[in-house]
């Protein structure tokens, strides 16, 4: 946990300190690495979901290279307790979650979260056998019908993880599906930082000719977007809506489904 300079408070101290007060409940919570969020701060947030404070929470985005194994897994055992039935939003970009993937995918499911719109996991250090294990979970759940937006951008995955997605899509576990990334098309952050935060070993992969051609005929009907602009720019994902509580896009209101691979 960032420790505060003199005179100054954590910056958790104010919010957990105001959760159980809040009027009306809490609706958006957004703890980012600028505030020097860990697993610890991962953990106190895990507290007052499992406590039931938030259960009035619609997005939850902690997005810190400094939350790793530890603060997924408490996130994920506090998910499973059911005290986020209003939760659309789970936002965890930049964690270094992988090694607590498995607990992750377990609890994402219509029981615990059944108003889920959107997963953001773009930058999490996601492996090839990571995904293969998220897949895999996920195929023995019901469908998570609910979700629409997928973000896995910026993970180290190649054809291997593309293939077991591909998969999992096919038998049919995301129907509401509408927005699906694999690799981002926008200019990559430098090599360097990836190294800073992840290490060279969790550069973005690139899925391969077979992990595209798999994910295209696991998701027909979707425009598919190529590397080098085939099928189209770059779209960017749905974005919240806070006054409304819904995600909202172009081609959300068009109809349109989306993959960029």
């Amino acid at each position: 946990m960032a420790v505060p300079a003199q005179g100054q408070f954590h910056p958790l101290s104010p919010l957990m300190a105001g959760i159980e007060a809040a009027r009306p409940p809490l609706r958006e919570l957004e703890l980012q690495a600028e505030e020097g969020v860990d697993d610890e701060d991962a953990g106190a947030v895990a507290i007052a979901i499992a406590s039931g404070s938030l259960r009035g929470l619609q997005r939850l985005r902690l997005s810190s290279p400094q939350i790793g194994t530890v603060g997924g897994r408490l996130l994920s055992f506090s998910i499973a307790t059911k005290q986020l039935p209003r939760l659309r939003v789970l936002d965890l970009s930049d964690a270094a979650i992988a090694g607590g993937l498995g607990a992750l995918a377990q609890v994402v499911n219509a029981e615990n979260l059944p108003e889920i719109l959107a997963l953001d996991l773009s930058r999490c250090g996601i492996s090839d056998q990571d995904a293969t294990a998220l897949a895999t979970t996920w195929r023995t759940q019901p469908p998570l019908a609910t979700l629409q937006s997928f973000i896995l951008e910026g993970n180290p995955l190649n054809q291997e993880g593309a293939v077991a997605l591909a998969d999992m899509l096919r038998e049919g576990k995301l129907p509401g599906l509408r927005y699906l990334t694999i690799k981002s098309h926008a200019a990559p952050p430098p090599a360097a930082a990836f190294d800073l935060v992840f290490g060279a070993q969790h550069q973005p992969g690139h899925v391969g000719a077979e992990g595209m051609q798999a994910l295209e005929m696991a998701l027909p009907g979707f425009r598919s977007i190529r590397p080098g602009g085939n099928g189209g720019g770059w779209v960017p994902p749905p974005e919240w809506d806070s006054s409304e509580g819904c995600l909202k896009a172009p081609f959300l209101t068009s109809g349109e489904r989306i993959v960029i691979l």
